[in-house]
């Protein structure tokens, strides 16, 4: 039992539990109690006089060292006068500093440590001398108790007091101070919200150690692997680890139970090579725990700072761990995710996207492969165990930016993911009975997620969705069909393939990159943008459904077919950016097509967003066969979206000249258009703007208005000087300029060149 007073103003305070501490020394003859000379007179304590036999005196230590004699403690008590206010006014020093060296304390109940300590989770608090009693004599009879109650108070500690949330909070004090009134509010809902938050538990199974070596020294980084019937390809991993150019890494391996020889393995592998680290471990779980508590399992056993999780299948090019570590020392970020090269069955590159939490509302796009802050795992309650498992990665992603934190991408390549069909992604989480489940168990723990199902269904095709999932990363890299049709939307001259990444004009030499297996006929080349292969789009309605199959001979071009849910084997997707289906890169003002080669063309919802439309309109008439027909949905009574590509919404007569060159055979509006869609989403994208640019009350009495109310704004001129009427001209510039009804511009001709 240890009492790290460090001055001689404590007397009164260990005064508070000397009764109760003599008890229980005489009670224990193998208990001892530590003090520090020159902190303590243990002679004003007569009940400790005929204990002083199980006193160990040591000497006071600089605050550096502090933490190794807090280590040679079973217990830490911190007795405090209550209510003497200056005790009140001492922090809860004493609590934090014993639990990062994974030591329980006992502590009188003052104000700060009544606040820091769950009294029976993470420690205990005693207001009597029998408490003192009870709770000693508890943690001296039990080690299983003393464990959890320090382990426990750890991993708060390592959150709560830990440089993560330090700098977590000054950044919101620094938002809240700086910003306008409205969003200082929203920062400051978010705190509220933050703080009211309970630390959660991560799911930790029990598991036994098969093997470790000694540590060398503490270690800034573990790597952690889970194993399960990894037995052929985990020594690969583990050789990635081995060849990394940062050398103090502790290396930790979860067995989950494997049934083949991947934990015998793994232990050989360990044996033979610990001296290549700076420590080594090998756990295995007492019963099967899947992905996520296997993981969890390794890190909460893990003593850094750090952690990257790499699966057996996977492989870490040499630089990884150094370069994840600078990521995160220069940008401060929770979690570093490396650019990654995949091999195997496929081949491409992942980790393209830098990090914004607004597309992972679309789908994951960061691998599990991340170097992560502990602290921050613990703020997150780890990895959560998903069934069917898979996502495990993508939920924990989720959860961290739910918790305000942010990652960073390192742009080198320097991770490996493999791709093969005995993958358990492959197996288990992308099986058609399985995925509708994981996305809705997805959606119900992070309900913010606009994660969709492919609904379409092509008949006579024979496509299943887990056939068009694999076609999706085979079709990639096949461009012996699609050649035939192409043309260099420069030159006019036909294409041939240099090599896997290039195509190029016949004659001229023109160059254009293949990116993921797509030829990219825009500016940007290989620095296109690629969206994740969970992004969804709108649907197709079923009038384009049926257009597909009626064309079924002859091939459909989809023009800006976003995140498309499936697509059939007739149907060639263009879109300026990559997506899950996308079959090439192109401007629709230059399309990359030969003259005369669709059946038909697609094209929802996109022709705002078209800066020359008639040009547009110009090059879907030259790539159509005679007779070729076009299914095309455009705004018109839209709020202004996806600034600043947002150039024109139609009337029907802007439409009709825009087809001046077709046979016009309909013009409706479609359900999509339907005047409730304006109406009610004008109405949503105000209140939104009332809210978050005005204050929370303006939009509440938004939503009260009345549609009667509102056709008096027009009617009655003379019932607009009110203070409702007014606050719409207190929205934000940004509000006014989305859901405008109109514009005014003055502008000036330039000067004549001298």
């Amino acid at each position: 039992i240890g009492y790290a007073a460090g001055s001689m103003t404590h007397q009164r305070d260990l005064a508070v539990a000397a009764d109760s501490l003599a008890r229980v020394l005489s009670e224990n003859p193998q208990v001892r109690l530590v003090l520090f000379r020159n902190a303590i007179e243990v002679s004003e304590f007569p009940q400790l006089e005929p204990l002083l036999s199980q006193i160990e005196w040591r000497d006071k230590v600089p605050v550096s060292e502090l933490g190794s004699e807090y280590a040679r403690f079973d217990i830490n008590i911190a007795p405090l006068e209550v209510g003497n206010r200056f005790c009140e006014a001492k922090s809860e020093l004493k609590f934090f500093e014993a639990a990062l060296a994974i030591v329980p304390t006992i502590a009188s109940p003052t104000a700060p440590y009544a606040a820091a300590v769950h009294s029976g989770e993470n420690g205990f608090l005693a207001s009597s001398s029998d408490e003192w009693y009870q709770h000693l004599s508890a943690l001296v009879a039990d080690p299983v108790l003393r464990r959890n109650l320090a382990e426990k108070a750890y991993t708060e500690c390592l959150w709560l007091y830990g440089p993560e949330r330090r700098s977590q909070l000054v950044q919101q004090v620094i938002y809240s101070l700086t910003s306008v009134p409205s969003l200082s509010s929203a920062v400051f809902a978010l705190n509220t919200k933050s703080a009211s938050d309970k630390l959660p538990t991560a799911t930790v199974p029990a598991s036994d150690i098969l093997y470790e070596s000694v540590r060398a020294d503490p270690s800034r980084v573990s790597v952690v692997i889970p194993l399960f019937n990894y037995e052929q390809l985990s020594i690969e991993a583990l050789e990635s680890v081995k060849a990394q150019t940062y050398k103090q890494i502790d290396l930790i391996v979860v067995d989950d139970c494997s049934t083949d020889s991947s934990a015998a393995v793994a232990e050989n592998w360990l044996r033979e090579n610990f001296v290549y680290f700076n420590y080594v471990a090998l756990l295995r779980n007492k019963v099967n725990s899947k992905l996520g508590r296997s993981r969890n399992a390794a890190v909460a056993f893990s003593d850094s700072e750090l952690f990257l999780p790499l699966d057996p299948d996977n492989r870490l090019l040499p630089r990884c761990v150094e370069a994840c570590i600078e990521a995160l020392d220069n940008t401060g970020a929770a979690f570093a995710y490396p650019t990654t090269e995949m091999f195997g069955d496929v081949t491409g590159t992942l980790g393209l996207l830098e990090f914004d939490p607004a597309i992972l509302r679309a789908g994951n796009y960061i691998d599990a492969m991340a170097m992560v802050r502990k602290a921050c795992w613990i703020q997150a309650g780890g990895y959560s165990p998903l069934e069917p498992v898979g996502w495990e990665d993508y939920d924990f992603w989720c959860k961290l930016v739910e918790k305000g934190f942010y990652g960073t991408r390192v742009p080198e390549v320097i991770a490996q993911y493999r791709v093969h069909d005995k993958s358990m992604l492959r197996t288990i989480t992308e099986l058609p009975a399985n995925k509708p489940l994981v996305l809705r168990d997805l959606k119900t723990r992070h309900p913010w997620l606009a994660l969709e199902l492919p609904t379409q269904s092509f008949t006579g095709h024979g496509v299943t969705p887990e056939k068009l999932m694999v076609n999706r990363l085979t079709e990639r890299s096949n461009l012996d069909r699609l050649l035939p049709i192409l043309e260099c939307p420069k030159t006019k001259e036909d294409l041939v393939q240099l090599d896997a990444n290039t195509l190029a004009s016949s004659v001229t030499g023109q160059q254009w990159p293949v990116v993921l297996g797509r030829p990219v006929f825009t500016g940007e080349g290989a620095q296109v943008a690629v969206h994740p292969e969970a992004h969804l789009s709108n649907t197709l309605p079923q009038e384009a459904v049926d257009l597909i199959q009626e064309c079924s001979s002859g091939l459909v071009l989809n023009l800006s077919a976003g995140g498309s849910a499936d697509r059939p084997p007739n149907v060639v997707e263009l879109e300026y950016a990559i997506f899950r289906n996308t079959t090439l890169v192109g401007d629709v003002h230059e399309l990359p097509f030969k003259a005369s080669v669709f059946d038909a063309v697609i094209c929802m919802n996109a022709f705002e967003h078209y800066r020359e439309p008639e040009a547009a309109m110009n090059e879907i008439l030259r790539i159509l066969k005679p007779g070729g027909r076009l299914l095309l949905r455009t705004a018109f009574l839209q709020p202004q979206h996806e600034a600043p590509y947002h150039f024109y919404n139609c009337t029907e007569f802007g439409l009709r000249h825009w087809l001046k060159n077709f046979e016009v055979k309909d013009i409706r509006v479609s359900a999509n258009f339907n005047p409730i869609y304006a109406l009610s989403w004008l109405s949503s994208e105000l209140e939104n703007g009332f809210r978050s640019g005005v204050s929370q009350e303006s939009a509440e009495e938004f939503s009260r208005l009345t549609l009667g109310e509102t056709l008096q704004y027009w009617r009655k001129p003379e019932v607009r000087d009110t203070v409702t009427w007014q606050k719409f001209f207190q929205l934000p510039l940004s509000v006014q300029h989305q859901c405008a009804a109109g514009w005014q511009a003055l502008a000036e001709k330039k000067l004549e060149p001298v």
